[in-house]
């Protein structure tokens, strides 16, 4: 499976005009082939408003079927795609994705993404699917993937939560010994979340 991070920003004043798009638009996007799932998520922060979307895909060739040999360009909906200034476009490699929940929607999505050593990153990735039904019934779903980059593994851990858990906060590592082990580490968290 592919994972697939779309992130940028919302345009000044446009914020209102993304989540009238959304609920319109948004769910034309599960047509497409090979698509798995597909989230669009918002949050305020003090640079402005930004957006991340968060999509899983069958196979790599999926993907590029979609986007064809530009995989990292976005395909336009309506509605939506005007209001946005897209900033990054990541794909990770999958092994599996951990539905905790499935009939329980998401209302936050937490994307965490740490750089570590090439070869160190498979321990990892174990350690971080193993640990995700202890985070609490809270969990959505949860995802692991990684991407070489400059001799460097990225591994993103991205999980969908139903609330805030009362135990912990979402802006700081969710199982801090393994962040410990990054050598870069980013965490952002998204508190408005659309589904396909």
């Amino acid at each position: 499976m592919i994972l697939r991070l779309v992130r940028g920003r919302i345009l000044p004043g446009r914020h209102e005009a993304v989540r009238a798009g959304l609920a319109a638009s948004f769910s034309q996007v599960r047509q497409i082939p090979g698509l798995l799932e597909a989230h669009m998520a918002l949050r305020s922060s003090a640079e402005g408003n930004e957006f991340a979307v968060i999509s899983t895909w069958a196979t790599a060739d999926a993907a590029m079927a979609a986007f064809g040999p530009q995989v990292n360009r976005v395909l336009a909906v309506q509605g939506i795609s005007e209001h946005l200034d897209f900033r990054t476009v990541e794909h990770f490699e999958v092994d599996e994705s951990v539905v905790v929940h499935a009939d329980v929607p998401p209302a936050l999505v937490r994307i965490a993404i740490g750089g570590i050593a090439l070869g160190e990153d498979v321990e990892v990735q174990q350690e971080l699917r193993r640990r995700i039904p202890g985070l609490g019934s809270d969990v959505v779903a949860a995802t692991v993937g990684r991407r070489i980059r400059d001799r460097m593994v990225e591994v993103a851990f991205v999980t969908m939560w139903s609330r805030r858990p009362a135990d912990r906060p979402l802006d700081a590592p969710v199982v801090p010994d393994v962040a410990e082990r990054y050598s870069t580490y980013a965490i952002e968290v998204y508190d408005e979340v659309f589904r396909t």
